[in-house]
């Protein structure tokens, strides 16, 4: 496994071995893209995880016990499964959702099965994202692998989950005064 650190120091996660990273060419929310290798001639084998960090000015200067708060009201259920059908994906089903505490605040979660297309083809996938809501940011890791691989893969990605560790208001450099 290797540390991957944001060149923005916004966050570090973990790499698993074997599997690549990319950061994009250009900015937008989409700051590292992962994914594990897959058994050749198998398309339903591997996943791909990836982390979007998007800024939130407006909560810059909020408590965490306060984002805590406001957030675990909207991030339910019903609203992941209505965030999921308003992107065009198909045949969702929601099979776990909540919130627990890591590293002293809470994140949110869930897991959905939905029906998808790539360019060859129409499958079952289902994707775990985790929600980090921080003074300032909003950060989304998000694994995905075909149905009937994600149980497989889902120990590799609790290890990025639980690897995941946004940089609140840290000083990076200081230069001379």
């Amino acid at each position: 496994d290797t540390q991957f650190r944001d060149g923005e120091g916004r966050f570090t996660v973990t790499v698993p071995a074997g599997w690549q990273a990319a950061v994009p060419d250009q900015k937008s929310s989409l700051a590292v893209f992962m994914a594990s290798p897959r058994d050749e001639g198998k398309p339903d084998t591997g996943g791909i995880c990836m982390v979007m960090a998007d800024p939130t000015p407006q909560t810059k200067d909020m408590a965490q016990a306060d984002l805590d708060e406001a957030f675990g009201k909207v991030l339910t259920g019903d609203f992941w499964k209505q965030s999921l059908a308003a992107g065009g994906l198909k045949d969702i089903v929601v099979q776990d959702s909540g919130q627990k505490m890591q590293k002293g605040r809470k994140i949110y979660f869930f897991v959905a099965t939905a029906t998808v297309k790539d360019e060859a083809r129409v499958f079952e996938a289902t994707s775990k994202q985790v929600v980090h809501v921080v003074p300032g940011s909003l950060f989304f890791v998000q694994c995905t692998a075909a149905k009937a691989a994600f149980p497989t893969m889902s120990p590799t990605f609790e290890k990025i989950f639980a690897s995941f560790d946004p940089r609140v208001n840290e000083l990076l450099v200081m230069g001379p005064r």
